[in-house]
């Protein structure tokens, strides 16, 4: 049982090679409710483009009502510092862009900034190093160091990641460094 909200990174992302944009891709690392409001609102707004009446208006207006009520704006937030801090451009630039016109270690930043950076307690992650070049690599042993979120990963990258504040079990479970951990490695 997870206690707090779970965040997962399966092991192929860095490896999109099909028609998912930048915004797909986000709101697929985001909790269902999110992704239910985003595709709530889409068909809201074909309706409303396909027929402009009162009905098709009122229900696009609750559909944007309820993607600010389930945390839609504030993850679009989110995603505009993530995709700054792993694209070097807004979201507003990068939200159309094709995915598999970025490169595997960006992918792979891409939903490490936002599982990293998210709400979620619990984050579970499939090899976040694959992709990732030598400067990434670094960048994410600190980010796993330094969080406060419980990770689990299953990856080769233990080295260095297990220093620090944080205690890294040999399966790969990331928590906070315990009082009891002084004066021990694991």
């Amino acid at each position: 049982m997870v206690d707090g909200r779970l965040g997962v990174m399966p092991q192929f992302v860095g490896a999109v090679h099909d028609d998912t944009t930048v915004r797909e891709l986000l709101l697929a690392t985001s909790p269902a409710d999110v992704r239910d409001a985003a595709a709530r609102l889409a068909a809201a707004e074909r309706s409303a483009a396909d027929a402009a009446t009162p009905h098709t208006g009122m229900r696009l207006a609750e559909a944007w009502a309820h993607w600010g009520d389930v945390g839609g704006y504030d993850a679009e937030v989110l995603w505009d510092a993530c995709t700054v801090s792993a694209l070097r451009a807004p979201l507003r630039d990068s939200a159309t862009r094709l995915v598999r016109r970025l490169s595997g270690g960006e992918q792979k930043r891409l939903v490490l900034e936002v599982l990293l950076r998210g709400d979620a307690d619990v984050l579970l992650l499939d090899e976040p190093d694959n992709y990732l070049d030598v400067p990434g690599k670094r960048w994410l042993e600190t980010q796993l160091r330094d969080t406060a979120k419980t990770v689990r990963h299953r990856s080769p990258m233990r080295s260095r990641a297990d220093s620090g504040r944080r205690t890294q079990s040999s399966s790969g479970t990331t928590r906070p460094r315990r009082a009891s951990d002084r004066g021990s490695r694991p």
